[in-house]
């Protein structure tokens, strides 16, 4: 009787060890995750950052081509001033101008 107990504690302290030993793999699979996660934070916040920047260049950018249609429709307008009886109509494709004398 007191064989079988033996053996049936040993047969337990083998299967606890193994339990123990998956529990440590797993334990540093989940610090394996915890530092991926880590890694995805701080690169999705960098990403953010790059984001509102290119928002901000974009708006940038929007500013300056406002400000050469301002300018090219100014221009446009002083140069028909410039050449009286002149008409200055768009090209049909490319959006470019020709100067059409009347």
């Amino acid at each position: 009787m007191k064989k079988l107990v033996s053996d049936s504690a040993q047969a337990l302290l083998e299967k606890a060890q193994v339990c123990i030993d998956i529990a440590q793999d797993q334990q540093g699979l989940a610090n394996e995750l915890h530092e991926v996660a880590t890694r995805q934070t701080d690169n999705a916040d960098k990403q953010q950052k790059i984001a509102l920047q290119q928002h901000i260049n974009a708006d940038r950018l929007e500013d300056k081509a406002s400000r050469l249609d301002e300018l090219g429709h100014s221009l446009e307008g002083k140069a028909a001033e410039m050449l009286g009886e002149t008409l200055i109509s768009p090209f049909p494709k490319g959006g470019k101008f020709a100067i059409n004398r009347r």
